[in-house]
């Protein structure tokens, strides 16, 4: 309740709306335009040690976000909250503002104490990405997919011309006794095994130097 604001213009003929917009793109309710209007104009005639711009633009103006939002209380009655984007004049706290969930600025506070945790983990990354070994399996691993999809490819233009002078010869030799058309399709459907099996066996070997990038 120390956050809440109570209108100062009259809002009384003003209708309440029956839905809650969604907040990124819609026109504001009327009641919202008058609850920033008011706290535009508190922020004109008060002071927060921040530079706005609003006198000129310099190589310290900076903009800064504010918000409201319209409220009922239990008694049916309207009011508004504010609040702005991170600090404002190198702090979290103004009065009638609501606070951050946690202030980002105290050092011994969540926030402070959980990035040292943050920045410890990610020296730890950077010291793993940027040693020797991570970067040898990792180059190792690069080589290994560019050599398997070679060979994939070499032997998938291969299996495509064989997959073709058995169809010109069968074109070409329609009275082509039966046990031979046989060994040709058994010859079709072992190349294709042997496809799939030579396939599995090469990401086996990706997977293998995978795991030991993966391990880092």
């Amino acid at each position: 309740m120390n956050y809440l604001r109570r209108f100062t213009s009259n809002i009384t003929s003003i209708p309440e709306p029956e839905l809650f917009n969604y907040p990124f793109n819609y026109t504001p309710h009327q009641l919202s335009k008058i609850a920033a209007d008011e706290v535009m104009n508190e922020l004109e005639n008060r002071s927060f040690n921040h530079d706005f711009g609003l006198e000129g633009s310099s190589n310290t103006s900076i903009g800064k976000m504010f918000g409201v939002l319209v409220v009922k209380l239990q008694d049916q009655s309207l009011g508004y909250l504010a609040a702005f984007s991170g600090k404002l004049g190198e702090s979290n706290f103004h009065k009638g503002f609501v606070p951050p969930i946690f202030d980002s600025l105290d050092e011994n506070g969540f926030y402070r104490k959980g990035e040292e945790k943050l920045n410890t983990i990610n020296s730890k990354i950077k010291f793993l990405e940027e040693s020797p070994e991570f970067k040898e399996e990792q180059q190792k691993l690069d080589q290994l997919i560019r050599k398997v999809n070679h060979q994939i490819s070499v032997l998938k233009t291969f299996l495509k011309e064989k997959k073709n002078q058995r169809n010109q010869f069968r074109e070409t030799n329609k009275d082509t006794k039966l046990a031979l058309l046989g060994k040709l399709k058994w010859e079709s459907f072992s190349q294709q095994y042997f496809y799939k099996k030579y396939r599995k066996h090469l990401q086996q070997k990706i997977n293998h130097q995978q795991k030991k990038v993966d391990d880092f």
